[in-house]
């Protein structure tokens, strides 16, 4: 295999050859391989690195300028991330060890990258491709990028990627992640596409034990039907709706909050572990499990103080763990301790949440910053807040029935489940578990790992936690009114704060709707279309929901170009005629 010749490379990327001491010898020639080379079938990175300098600090990491490269993410799609785009470099080169100088670079650069930036979709990178990323930033009218896309940019891949590689930034599925670049020539070898249909599954195949994989419906009679004295035409309204949706994916929790007098995660959450057979399954007992759902509901904010993390949320989502779990038939991958966790964490998720993200804390440096030290602040608060009320409150430890292997294997579960909601490790959690189907692919008898497992598993409450813009289009508008209700709140007390106001978060920038298009295109739907290859009910159920609501709103996007663009117009009418009127006082005088 050659060396890269410099003369072949872009104007970028050979200053930084050529300024290599390691890689140019003295004459201006590339210097020789340190040790003998192989055939780059039998070790392919440890042949194609020879070349590169191991002591250069990679810059931002940029897509090699090359048709194939480009042919790939074009077809992939900008949801396509830079690993991916390395493990398809290296899948060539196994098959043609001839290689553009650019690319080698590329690979050495997305290895000493760390996990965390190599997660990030192509789409977002400024030329990539050598196209311009989705928000290439052409034609943004804002330079200080309020409003423009150029914001929308940063504040996706400031938002959801900002996570460090860090052990104890997040949950331990940072280990999976750091190892997927050591098996890439492994993984290169193997087809990207894992999706599978059911039928292609063995007959024979063993599923995990379960207590409740037979129909949800049969529900736990050893308890009361309802957590909570109704009125006799409410009763009948509620059990009608339940009945009818909570089986299938879409509850519609706002009628479950005027039919409950507003306590809906109170009603739901009884109803995920009556019809989840955990009542009679872990012998929980009835009042302490309504204590418990009681004081966690209590513990959320009113919707007048804060519009959209309050119990009305946490019953969305829990909700959706439930239909993801026996609908799109996700237990089949949990055993009965992992199950009740992840109920359990949907339901404390944001418990306490005051409306203000981690960066308003952060910037604030107050006593919850300070607490959990920058990171994963409000998260790490809220599955405190949820053991710290098992532990002061007998009445209400739902867990005491739990022997200490069993509680403290559904204590580390909620953990990291509650962590694995903070949005800046997004992009790593969802490449975590790419790494781990490409490995297991989708027979749950294979995934017994316990690491496997825990990033599954976090993954479907993530997943459940930004899922309302899978939901049919009538409830997902209802949530993005209240979320930009609570957005506009903070920028609000940001402004009187005297602190940078948050991106979206600006009540007289007039720009919401790009955003969203950009939070499905790179958020949402890449994390349930990692989910799809595991479960084919998520993209016969789920994506379906997701793709009408992106039609809605790339219509919505490109109102509000124009909308915008012809207040610009109207403004720069208003700028030529004050021009006109001064210009003629000028001549009067």
């Amino acid at each position: 295999m050659r060396c890269p010749s410099s003369a072949s490379m872009s104007p970028q990327r050979k200053d930084r050859f050529d300024n290599s001491p390691s890689l140019i010898g003295t004459s201006g020639s590339f210097a020789p391989a340190p040790r003998p080379s192989r055939r780059i079938a039998s070790a392919p990175p440890a042949v194609l690195l020879n070349c590169v300098d191991w002591e250069r600090e990679p810059n931002d990491l940029q897509l090699p300028a090359t048709a194939d490269v480009q042919r790939y993410v074009e077809i992939g799609g900008p949801s396509t991330t830079l690993k991916d785009v390395a493990i398809s470099i290296v899948k060539r080169l196994l098959e043609n060890p001839d290689n553009d100088p650019d690319e080698v670079l590329f690979l050495s650069d997305c290895l000493k990258a760390g996990p965390s930036r190599t997660a990030v979709p192509c789409g977002l990178l400024r030329g990539a491709a050598g196209r311009g990323g989705v928000f290439s930033g052409a034609g943004s009218r804002d330079p200080s990028g309020n409003g423009s896309e150029d914001m929308v940019q940063r504040y996706l891949l400031r938002t959801y990627g900002s996570g460090d590689d860090t052990p104890t930034s997040t949950i331990s599925h940072a280990a999976l992640s750091a190892r997927s670049f050591a098996t890439i020539s492994r993984k290169a070898s193997r087809h990207l596409s894992l999706a599978r249909s059911a039928s292609d599954l063995p007959e024979d195949s063993a599923r995990h034990p379960s207590f409740a994989l037979s129909e949800c419906n049969q529900a736990d009679d050893s308890v009361r039907r309802w957590p909570g004295h109704l009125a006799v035409s409410e009763k009948q309204q509620l059990e009608a709706l339940m009945e009818a949706q909570f089986p299938n994916w879409g509850l519609d929790v706002f009628e479950v909050a005027r039919l409950t007098g507003n306590r809906p995660l109170r009603f739901v959450g009884w109803e995920s572990l009556r019809r989840g057979c955990f009542f009679s399954e872990f012998e929980i007992d009835a009042e302490k499990a309504l204590n418990f759902l009681t004081s966690v509901e209590s513990s959320y904010m009113s919707s007048e103080q804060v519009p959209y993390h309050n119990s009305l949320h946490a019953a969305d989502v829990t909700h959706t763990v439930f239909s993801l779990l026996w609908k799109v038939g996700f237990i089949e991958y949990f055993e009965p301790p992992a199950l009740l966790a992840l109920v359990l964490s949907a339901v404390v998720h944001d418990m306490g949440h005051d409306g203000r993200n981690n960066q308003f804390h952060t910037n604030m440096k107050d006593d919850l910053a300070l607490t959990y030290n920058d990171r994963s602040v409000l998260e790490n608060f809220h599955v405190a807040q949820a053991f710290k009320l098992m532990s002061r409150d007998a009445s209400a430890n739902i867990l005491d029935v739990c022997d200490a292997e069993k509680f403290k294997s559904i204590r580390k579960d909620m953990i990291e489940n509650v962590l694995g909601t903070d949005m800046a490790h997004h992009f790593r959690q969802i490449d975590c578990l790419k790494n781990q189907v490409d490995r297991l692919d989708r027979d749950p008898a294979d995934w017994t790992e316990p690491a496997a497992v825990s990033i599954l598993q976090a993954t479907v409450l993530h997943a459940a936690d930004i899922g309302n813009l899978g939901k049919p289009v009538d409830l997902s508008d209802k949530w993005v009114t209240l979320l930009k209700r609570e957005f506009f709140m903070q920028g609000d007390e940001e402004r009187d704060l005297g602190l940078p106001i948050s991106p979206l978060c600006d009540r007289e920038v007039k720009r919401f709707a790009g955003p969203q298009v950009g939070f499905i295109n790179f958020i949402v739907k890449p994390t349930f279309d990692v989910l799809a290859l595991l479960m084919t009910g998520v993209e016969d159920i789920i994506l379906k929901e997701l793709m009408e609501n992106l039609e809605v709103w790339e219509a919505r996007k490109t109102t509000e170009e124009k909308e915008l663009q012809a207040e610009e117009e109207r403004e720069k009418e208003k700028e030529k005629d004050k021009d006109k009127d001064k210009d003629a006082g000028d001549k009067k005088k």
